[in-house]
């Protein structure tokens, strides 16, 4: 649950503010929820589902994967690319799409060769 309100919050403060201190402190937030997710882990003896694992690595690398694709398209495209929580403009978006779909698929299938 942790991150996905860091996520939310990332994207209200960005929207608001468009601080870099705001996204950082929603990914403490993130953090603070995978910590939580690990103690969890450690101290239960039941396994965690196979989709709670998944969207806690999707939630996750979304703002890390939207930073790196926006400064990427801002190198490549010059017109527009802003290190954002979230993707901001066509070619932003379209970067963004490719790599968090090539994130997506890759941890589906890494994960479910560990849950066999």
């Amino acid at each position: 649950a942790f991150v996905a309100i860091g996520l939310f919050c990332a994207f209200g403060n960005w929207y608001a503010e468009q601080t870099m201190e705001a996204v950082w402190g929603s990914m403490i937030i993130q953090a603070i929820g995978i910590v939580g997710y690990f103690i969890a882990r450690i101290l239960s003896e039941e396994k965690s589902p196979f989709y709670v694992n998944w969207l806690n690595i999707i939630g996750v690398a979304f703002m890390p994967i939207s930073m790196i694709t926006g400064y990427i398209s801002g190198l490549v495209f010059k017109l527009e690319g802003w290190i954002a929580p979230y993707p901001i403009g066509i070619f932003h978006t379209l970067v963004f799409v490719l790599v968090f779909f090539v994130v997506v698929i890759a941890s589906y299938i890494i994960l479910k060769k560990q849950t066999k």
